[in-house]
């Protein structure tokens, strides 16, 4: 009589059979894949920094799931069936298996959970820091509404923070709103580049747009120490941009300036109040700091305004603004 194989290589070969390895394997490849793309895609279109965490949980949550369908059910010409017991003839056949033959399976499974736990682990530490930051309606009641912190944190916790709300759009014409809404947008990833310094992200600062809030409250919302706010006013070449820093704990300003220009110094305006910033906030910066507040995308204001134009409708997620959107972008190549 031919003795069984041990228990545990048995069901080791019951899951090669079912191709459970191969399921773990491909499922872990692909969803590490999706949360890469996850990682990059969702902050440049501007989407809640939270979806990068919901998609992780969603990518472990089904990876269970999926061994469980894949151990039931298999694939025949007939779609989907149970699958059949194994008999111990041809389990104990897969077990005498060399090596070389039974091993690969089983290690390409172990490198799809390792590729699925590590990039879940990834994205997900990286979208709830941003998170924190990124739902200003997370919070409610009177512990939003304290000019504390919501989570209870010290204020030195916020130490080099800061908050860009959108300009307000002085000009009179709604139809400017895009230009205000650029030079906010524009600033923000000015300041991102500063080494040492915490900036909110697009979408929660946005948030406040038209709302008569309490700077104080803001700042606790939004986790900031700072927070910069402005106005613009476009008149044909010319442009007056004002900038006020002000500290979020106490709601006093630390810094104002009133910028009156021709358009074309729009540029030089951005990087002066970057640099007044980064020196209110008594940080310095490095040459590779001033390379890149320095660093321009073009030197053509018509295209540097269809990109702006592109960027705003853009952000109305509408199928109208989206094709007007395409339609900017092309135009400002």
């Amino acid at each position: 009589m031919t003795s069984q194989p041990p228990a545990y290589q048995r069901f080791f070969a019951e899951l090669k059979r079912r191709r459970v390895f191969r399921v773990m394997a491909v499922y872990g490849a692909v969803a590490f894949g999706v949360l890469q793309a996850a990682d990059v895609l969702i902050p440049a279109l501007h989407l809640p920094e939270s979806m990068i965490t919901g998609i992780a949980a969603l990518a472990l949550l089904g990876f269970p799931l999926a061994i469980v369908l894949a151990w039931a059910f298999e694939r025949t010409p007939d779609g989907l069936t149970r699958t059949p017991e194994a008999v111990t003839a041809e389990l104990t056949e897969i077990v005498a298996q060399s090596p070389g033959r039974r091993w690969p399976a089983g290690i390409a499974a172990v490198i799809g959970t390792a590729l699925l736990v590590s990039g879940a682990w990834w994205v997900a530490g990286r979208g709830s820091e941003a998170s924190s930051a990124s739902d200003p309606g997370a919070t409610s009641g009177p512990t939003a509404a304290a000019f504390g912190d919501p989570a209870g944190r010290e204020p030195g916790d916020y130490t080099g923070s800061i908050a860009v709300l959108p300009f307000v759009n002085m000009s009179g014409d709604r139809e400017n709103d895009y230009f205000s809404d650029g030079l906010s947008e524009e600033l923000i990833n000015a300041l991102v580049m500063v080494d040492g310094l915490k900036v909110a992200a697009r979408t929660s600062a946005f948030a406040f747009r038209g709302q008569e809030r309490d700077v104080r409250e803001i700042g606790a919302e939004l986790g900031v120490e700072h927070v910069l706010e402005g106005s613009v006013r476009k008149a044909g070449d010319r442009v007056r941009i004002t900038a006020q820093l002000i500290h979020a704990d106490d709601g006093f300003h630390l810094w104002s300036e009133t910028y009156d220009r021709q358009l074309d110094d729009i540029f030089a305006v951005q990087e002066e109040i970057a640099e007044a910033i980064t020196e209110q906030l008594e940080l310095t910066l490095t040459p590779d700091d001033r390379d890149r507040l320095a660093r321009r995308r073009t030197e053509d204001l018509e295209a540097y305004d269809l990109y702006l134009l592109g960027r705003h409708n853009w952000a109305t997620r509408t199928d109208e603004g989206l094709v007007s959107a395409q339609r900017f972008f092309e135009s400002a190549i």
